[in-house]
């Protein structure tokens, strides 16, 4: 009786402890991941579904008050982190991770199994005969830490995913931002040239005592002005799609309808050297992480492959009470014999996916060498070509404009030299214009293949010469 009573409580006490009542929790995983977002970008992504998130969310009529009155480069990063159904849905897969991490932590449900057969001859003095059989998988001790370690390396793997994603979403924002930037700018530059050409043309129009005007000077700067405004017309249509892209990335009513845009093109960054952004890659880029994670999963795999030799092995009790009324007690035991399948295809397997791991972080320490390489000189060749524009080109096509119409008015130069003086000023603007929006795509891809914020909010030292281009002087 002592001896039944044990039974019963070891078994109540092995059900108990290994209970599957588990809840998922991915608070942890996800506080972990926001505060490295934000040390990192200096952005905060947001779980839109963790109520303690819900009230810095903005409505859409504050969306688009915000729209109206002034979008900075800043607050568009940190609506779309807030607005994007796309990072909600990478959100949700952390803890499909999470819940992953926790089932692998269960243990095999024991099987119970019975037999009942009653006596057919109702007139004999018998009994029912009942058999039960109760076991359980005594393999799980020396698999479910394996698996546990696996669906961890899964988990990290998933957290550096979102990482990764995030980064590019900021990318992509800032680049949608200026890319909208730019568009209004070079229609307004546009515009600017198109109002100088018709002042042009007005002037050579206008009797010049001595000066014949030929019907080719007519001729040459009517098409000037009708190029130029037909170049507003494409312009236009160019703002228009790089608003309706800037509010389709921000997931607010998609239109063309402006946004006031408050940060310029041109900005300050500090360029450091190729080697300190590699090894500022080298410790803050997800991808790395990732490949680093997968070797140790690799290896975690193999380990699982050769807990597997026994991939089954049951204990357990079993009871017996004949048709004669005698009963029998004992204990079970059911195992897989590895006779065929000893699990040594999967653990080489298992090997050939560390040496490829291996093989990927090489190829992926090679790639972020040669990224971050490539986009450093491309920056420094812009810095040096900005400078030239700003500090040579500009002002030497304003005095070009100054000479040809002086020389204009003197009857030494004709309309051709004037309208290409002019245009060549303005076609240098549009030129540095296009020079600064390459240059910002390259340091938010510099960013992102660094996997950190390296710009400021500090003035361009160019600024006053950038809005001066925008003086319709």
């Amino acid at each position: 009786m002592r001896v039944s009573k044990i039974y019963r409580s070891l078994l109540w006490c092995f059900i108990l402890l290994f209970s599957g009542c588990q809840h998922v929790k991915v608070n942890k995983e996800y506080i972990s991941l926001e505060k490295e977002v934000k040390e990192n970008t200096k952005f905060e992504a947001l779980w839109t579904r963790q109520k303690e998130n819900l009230n810095h969310e903005l409505s859409e009529e504050e969306v688009e008050h915000l729209l109206k009155t002034g979008l900075s480069r800043m607050q568009a990063v940190t609506l779309v982190l807030q607005r994007n159904p796309t990072l909600q849905a990478k959100f949700e897969e952390l803890g499909i991770a999470k819940a992953d991490l926790v089932q692998a932590g269960l243990f095999t449900n024991p099987t119970l199994e019975t037999l009942f057969d009653w006596p057919k001859d109702k007139t004999a003095n018998q009994n029912t005969l009942v058999a039960v059989d109760f076991k359980v998988e005594l393999a799980d001790f020396w698999k479910v830490p394996i698996k546990r370690r696996i669906a961890k390396d899964e988990l990290l793997i998933k957290t550096n995913d979102i990482t990764q994603f995030i980064l590019t979403l900021i990318a992509e924002t800032k680049i949608a931002y200026d890319t909208a930037t730019y568009s209004v700018d070079n229609w307004e530059i546009t515009k600017i040239i198109t109002q100088k050409m018709t002042e042009l043309r007005d002037h050579v129009y206008s009797p010049t005592p001595g000066r014949v005007i030929s019907d080719f000077d007519k001729n040459f700067s009517d098409v000037s002005v009708a190029r130029w405004e037909l170049e507003i017309v494409k312009q236009h249509i160019i703002v228009e799609n790089a608003y309706t892209a800037l509010r389709q990335l921000l997931n607010v009513n998609i239109n063309a309808d402006p946004i006031r845009q408050i940060d310029p093109l041109d900005f300050y960054f500090e360029l450091k050297t190729a080697q300190g952004l590699i090894d500022e890659a080298f410790k803050y880029r997800p991808e790395l992480k990732i490949a680093q994670i997968a070797i140790s999963r690799a290896k975690h795999e193999k380990d699982f492959q050769k807990a597997r030799f026994l991939d089954h092995f049951k204990l357990g009790a079993d009871y017996v009470r004949g048709i004669e009324g005698g009963k029998l007690r004992g204990f079970g035991l059911g195992l897989e014999t590895p006779l065929f399948d000893t699990r040594r295809v999967q653990v080489e397997r298992a090997q050939y996916l560390i040496e490829k791991a291996k093989q990927d972080l090489t190829g992926t320490e090679i790639n972020i060498r040669s990224e971050v390489s490539q986009i450093h000189q491309q920056l420094i060749g812009f810095e040096e070509a900005i400078g030239m524009y700003y500090e040579n080109v500009i002002p030497s096509s304003r005095k070009a404009i100054s000479l040809a119409l002086k020389e204009f008015d003197t009857l030494q130069a004709n309309v051709v030299v004037l309208v290409s003086a002019t245009t060549n000023l303005y076609q240098a603007e549009k030129d540095l214009l296009d020079i600064l929006f390459k240059r910002t795509r390259k340091v938010y891809e510099l960013e992102r293949a660094v996997g950190k914020k390296i710009t400021t909010e500090k003035s361009s030292r160019h600024l006053e010469s950038y809005k001066k281009i925008f003086d319709n002087e």
